[in-house]
């Protein structure tokens, strides 16, 4: 699940104290739960999900100047250090934090961003696939876990038979 859409997960979440991300205009009536930090993500580059920079400091101005939250990102090539784009959402990201109170946690390191900028992770890391030990190019962390089950039968079916799960 990407975020909360309604009410009920509104309730789940404020209910068990989650933080919760607000990355799109449908996620808005989130931020009028006085009782659930969000954290809002802006798109620098990954083009996945976000505000556009644009769409964040109108939000900014409109409805957040008076309300704690983190602002956070994604970096798409953290997994190659000399990607340009990596320099290009930085900047992106510095930008967007220069408009905000100084004490607004900030958040834009991803697995990549721990391992090849650590010095530019801000006030909160996201490890994500880095937790399991996955990470492209990275022969430093190991798997935390292995997955294993038994093979209990094997049948025979024709050909176009579906197979359910």
């Amino acid at each position: 699940m990407q975020g909360l859409y309604n009410k009920d997960d509104l309730d789940l979440a404020t209910e068990n104290n989650f933080d919760t991300v607000v990355h799109n205009q449908d996620q808005l009536f989130i931020l009028d739960n006085v009782n659930i930090h969000a954290w809002i993500k802006v798109n620098t580059g990954m083009n996945r999900l976000g505000f556009s920079p644009e769409d964040f400091l109108t939000l900014y101005k409109s409805r957040l100047t008076q309300k704690e939250f983190t602002l956070m990102s994604h970096l798409a090539c953290s997994d190659n250090p000399a990607d340009d784009l990596n320099t290009k959402q930085f900047n992106s990201f510095n930008d967007i934090s220069k408009s905000l109170k100084e004490t607004t946690p900030k958040s834009i390191g991803n697995t990549g961003c721990i391992l090849n900028f650590p010095q530019k992770t801000f006030d909160w890391v996201r490890s994500g696939i880095g937790l399991y030990g996955g990470f492209v190019g990275n022969d430093t962390l190991e798997p935390a876990m292995t997955f294993k089950s038994q093979i209990i039968e094997i049948k025979k079916i024709k050909k176009g038979d579906r197979v359910g799960s």
